[in-house]
């Protein structure tokens, strides 16, 4: 992704330089007058091409991954959440939504399978910029059966049916029957 962003500058700043060039040979264009002054321009317009400058520029790229996991409960959920690679602080308000479902302590067994998918969003170095954050989860519990729900942010328009009374754009976890 870097040298992608690294060509396209070496490629954007020759056009500038051979437009400020073909300006400067021009006797009709009065400005700029020299080649040192076309240069300079061309700095001023895309910077000098410095490492640093470079990195900067693709630390202002983000991007967002999805990953998920697949697993049995074992001891617990959030355990084995987080032993698969699920950021601790992701799981907070799915585990919450659940909980108003079925009791993660006994409903739960250790041979319940569960599917979570999650999303982080990294910068152009592919550092994690902000907090993760949980997308869906797929229960599979031998007790309680299946469950699935997923996050879902209302549009800020108004509602009708059963996404009446929501509170606009706040995300919300929803159940596959129809439920908060």
């Amino acid at each position: 992704m870097v040298r992608h962003i690294e060509t396209s500058l070496r490629r954007r700043s020759g056009l500038v330089l051979f437009l400020a060039l073909s300006l400067a040979a021009c006797p009709a264009a009065a400005q700029p007058s020299s080649v040192d002054e076309a240069e300079r321009a061309a700095e001023r317009l895309l910077g000098s091409g410095s490492d640093r400058e470079d990195q900067a520029f693709a630390a202002l790229l983000p991007f967002t991954r999805q990953f998920a996991v697949r697993g049995t409960v074992g001891p617990g959920l959030a355990e084995a959440a987080e032993r698969a690679g699920v950021p601790a602080s992701a799981l907070i308000e799915p585990l919450q939504a659940l909980a108003s479902r079925l009791d993660l302590q006994t409903d739960l067994g250790p041979d319940d399978r569960y599917t979570l998918r999650w999303e982080q969003t990294f910068n152009g170095d592919g550092r994690p910029i902000g907090l993760a954050r949980v997308v869906g989860v797929d229960l599979s519990s031998a007790k309680k059966g299946s469950l699935a729900m997923v996050r879902f942010r209302p549009f800020a328009g108004p509602q009708s049916g059963p996404l009446a009374g929501l509170p606009a754009g706040r995300e919300l976890f929803f159940f596959a029957d129809g439920t908060l």
